[in-house]
C-alpha cells in the first residue's frame, strides 16, 4: 500500500516561466492585416506570435520571414480544405480544446499575477551580466541530515578551519566534503546562485537548505573576464530574459502559495490510496494516461471514486472530479514502482488542484477576455485538424510503386492543387517590415517553449508542422 499522511498538500511548485517573447517587438501594426487566404486572414500579430515559437526548419536561411508566413498559408489552406470534412470536425467538447480553454485561463491569470508585476532595473540588468563573464571555484559541505551540518556549521563558527574539520568529520560518512571545478554562472541553480554571489571570498556561508539536503558552501577562487561595451550593449536583451524568468519563478510560488495556503487543503489517506494504486495499474496497461484510456476505463463502476479525495475550506472534493482532470494533462508519471508513483503524483495533484480552484474561482477575481480566448482556441482548432490529417496520411502505408509518392510529395502535390483554387494576397510591404526574433541567426534556441504557468511542455503557440517546409 502507498504511505501517506493526511497533511496539506505542498503546494511549492516549480514553474518554468519564459516570459515576454510575444510581445517584444509588437506595434501599431499588431491588428493589421498581412495576408488574406480564402476567407481567413494571417495578422502581424499572428504572424509574430507564431515566426517567434515556430521551427528554424520553415525559415529559409535567404529569406526566413517569406518562407514562414508561405508555410501558414499552406496549413492555413489545407486546413480550410479539411474542415468541410466531417471526419475531422473538432467538436467544442474536444478534450483536447477543453484542457486549452482551462489552460489558456490559468495562463491569463499568471500574467497578472506574475509576468505584469515584473520589474527590471538597469542595474540588475549590468549585474546579471557581469556575473556571467565569472567562473567561480566553491568548496562545499554536505549533509543529508541537520544535525551533523550544524555540527561542522558551529566548528567553523569556532574559528577552525577545512583542513581540521576535514581531519574531525573525515571518518563519518554523513558528511561530503569537496570542491567543484571552475564553474559558471548559468551552472549554479537557485537557491545556490542567490547565496554564492554575496558571499566574501574565503567566508563560510550560512547553512543551506534545500530538497536534497543541508549544505555549507565556500568561495575559493574568482576568474572574472571583462567586457566590452558593446559586448555589454549585445547582452542586454538576453539578460534581461534571464531575470524575467527568475523573477517570474519566485513570483508564481510566491502567488501559489498565497492563494492556495488559505483553503487549507487536506488529502484524505485511503482516498489517495486507492487514486494511486488503481492509476498505477491503468499505466502499466496503457503505458500513458489519455482520454482515449478514461473513456475505455470502467471506473464509474467502481466505488472509490466517488469518495472524498480532498477537503478544503469551503467543502470537499470527491475522486471523480479530479480523476479526469489527471487524464486531461499530457503528465508523465514515474512508474518504477508504487512508491515513486505515489509521490510523484502527490505533486502533479497539486498542479491539479491549483488549476482547479483558480479555474472554477477565476470569476470573482480576474477579467478574462473571452474573445481572445475563443480566437485562440480557433487558430488550436486548426492546428489539430491538421495534426490529426498528418498522423492519419503517416500512418497509412504508401500503395504506390512510385518512390516520388511520399506521404510528403503527395501532400504537396494536394497543397499546388488548393492554392491554385484559393485566392491568396500578401502585402509584401508590410512584412518586410515587420520585425521578428530570427532564430536562424542564433539570437534565441529553438523553442518548443512552456505556456506561462503550466508544468508540462506545450507549445506556446500553435506554429506549422515542419511538413509545410518551403523549399526556396
Amino acid at each position: 500500500m502507498v504511505s501517506k499522511s493526511n497533511t496539506k498538500l505542498v503546494l511549492a511548485i516549480l514553474i518554468i516561466l519564459l516570459i515576454g517573447f510575444t510581445k517584444l517587438f509588437f506595434n501599431e501594426n499588431d491588428s493589421i492585416i498581412l495576408a488574406v487566404v480564402g476567407p481567413d486572414h494571417i495578422t502581424v500579430d499572428d504572424f509574430i506570435k507564431s515566426y517567434s515559437f515556430g521551427s528554424s526548419k520553415l525559415k529559409s536561411k535567404n529569406n526566413p520571414k517569406n518562407s514562414y508566413l508561405e508555410s501558414m498559408i499552406n496549413e492555413m489552406i489545407l486546413s480550410q480544405e479539411l474542415s468541410k470534412n466531417k471526419k475531422y470536425m473538432i467538436k467544442d467538447n474536444d478534450s483536447r480544446l477543453e484542457l486549452l480553454r482551462k489552460e489558456l485561463i490559468v495562463e491569463k491569470i499568471f500574467k497578472t499575477e506574475v509576468e505584469d508585476k515584473i520589474k527590471i532595473t538597469d542595474e540588475e540588468i549590468l549585474k546579471s551580466i557581469i556575473n556571467s563573464q565569472k567562473k567561480i571555484k566553491i568548496t562545499y559541505v554536505y549533509s543529508a541530515k541537520y544535525d551533523k551540518i550544524l555540527e561542522c556549521n558551529n566548528f567553523f563558527i569556532k574559528g577552525y578551519d577545512l583542513t581540521y574539520v576535514k581531519n574531525i568529520m573525515e571518518e563519518n560518512k554523513e558528511i561530503i566534503i569537496s570542491q567543484t571545478p571552475y564553474i559558471s554562472d548559468n551552472q549554479i541553480v537557485e537557491p545556490f546562485k542567490n547565496i554564492i554571489f554575496k558571499l566574501i571570498p574565503g567566508k563560510f556561508s550560512k547553512i543551506v537548505q534545500t530538497e536534497l539536503g543541508y549544505y555549507i558552501l565556500k568561495i575559493d577562487d574568482i576568474i572574472t573576464r571583462s567586457l566590452s561595451e558593446i559586448e555589454i550593449q549585445n547582452s542586454k536583451a538576453t539578460h534581461m530574459k534571464i531575470i524575467k524568468n527568475k523573477k517570474g519563478d519566485l513570483l508564481a510560488k510566491s502567488f501559489v502559495n498565497s492563494y492556495m495556503s488559505p483553503k487549507n487543503i487536506k488529502v484524505e489517506n485511503q482516498s489517495f490510496n486507492n487514486l494511486a494504486i488503481n492509476l498505477f495499474q491503468a499505466l502499466k496497461k496503457n503505458d500513458v494516461l489519455s482520454m482515449d484510456a478514461y473513456s475505455k476505463n470502467e471506473f464509474e463502476q467502481q466505488s472509490w471514486i466517488y469518495d472524498t479525495l480532498v477537503v478544503h475550506s469551503s467543502g470537499i472534493i470527491e475522486t471523480k472530479h479530479i480523476l479526469k482532470e489527471i487524464y486531461l494533462r499530457p503528465f508523465r508519471f514515474d512508474t518504477r514502482n508504487i512508491k515513486l508513483f505515489s509521490n510523484d503524483l502527490e505533486k502533479k495533484l497539486a498542479i491539479v488542484l491549483r488549476d482547479y480552484f483558480l479555474v472554477l474561482e477565476h470569476m470573482n477575481f480576474y477579467e478574462i477576455d473571452y474573445n481572445d480566448i475563443s480566437n485562440q482556441i480557433n487558430q488550436w482548432r486548426r492546428q489539430l485538424i491538421i495534426d490529426d490529417y498528418i498522423q492519419e496520411v503517416y500512418s497509412k502505408p504508401s500503395k504506390s510503386k512510385i518512390m516520388s509518392d511520399t506521404p510528403y510529395n503527395l501532400l504537396n502535390k494536394k497543397l499546388d492543387s488548393l492554392r491554385s483554387k484559393t485566392d491568396i494576397s500578401i502585402d509584401m510591404k508590410l512584412l518586410s517590415k515587420v520585425e521578428v526574433i530570427d532564430n536562424i541567426k542564433g539570437q534565441i534556441p529553438e523553442l518548443q517553449l512552456f505556456k506561462l504557468g503550466l508544468p508540462y511542455i506545450k507549445k506556446a503557440y500553435p506554429t506549422p508542422n515542419t511538413i509545410f517546409k518551403v523549399n526556396n
